[in-house]
């Protein structure tokens, strides 16, 4: 089954339940309990795991996205395993395909 991370109206990512699973687990500290509800509204509530973007505000959007940003690039390179699971294929994803969807979002400020 594939979950999504949903960015904008027409821009998102398809990944593997079992990836928006750990890539929502890791991530969701990383926030206060008003963006948590904004973006894991749907969260492993018996319909997968997708992770919205998209009802944020526009300050909202910039503070996840440079939280997540700091976290993948900085953080998450000592921590090569996670519960059992490499997590290079998280920089990977970062690297090569969410942080640029994420910067073509009308909310993203450069």
């Amino acid at each position: 089954m594939a979950d999504v991370i949903y960015i904008s109206k027409d821009n998102m990512v398809s990944i593997g339940s079992w990836a928006a699973s750990l890539f929502g687990k890791l991530i969701k500290p990383l926030f206060d309990e008003k963006i948590k509800s904004k973006i894991f509204k749907f969260f492993n509530c018996g319909i997968g795991s997708s992770i919205y973007f998209d009802e944020l505000t526009f300050e909202e959007y910039n503070i996840t996205y440079n939280l997540i940003k700091d976290f993948i690039e900085h953080d998450l390179p000592q921590i090569p395993e996670w519960n059992g699971l490499d997590t290079t294929w998280i920089i990977n994803l970062w690297n090569n395909e969410l942080n640029e969807k994420m910067q073509k979002s009308p909310l993203y400020k450069k």
